[in-house]
């Protein structure tokens, strides 16, 4: 038969293993959180957007000097 000073006694220690393990919980989310965040957007901003395909022939418009177009 239990007594009532052990069920108080495990009371109290199913109490100090809650309080440490939110404290662990929350400590390592604060670790590890920000680098799986910053991973998931990084995948996600890649996926997501189209890959660009350079064409190496079209770099855009050309500066000529105007006495090369006289001539």
């Amino acid at each position: 038969m239990k007594t009532k000073d052990f069920e108080k006694d495990r009371k109290k220690r199913n109490g100090v293993w809650y309080v440490l393990g939110s404290i662990t919980l929350a400590g390592a989310m604060l670790l590890i959180m920000p680098k799986l965040i910053e991973v998931g957007s990084d995948y996600l901003y890649k996926k997501s957007t189209p890959p660009i395909k350079h064409n190496e022939d079209d770099w855009g418009p050309e500066i000529v000097k105007k006495s090369t177009l006289e001539e």
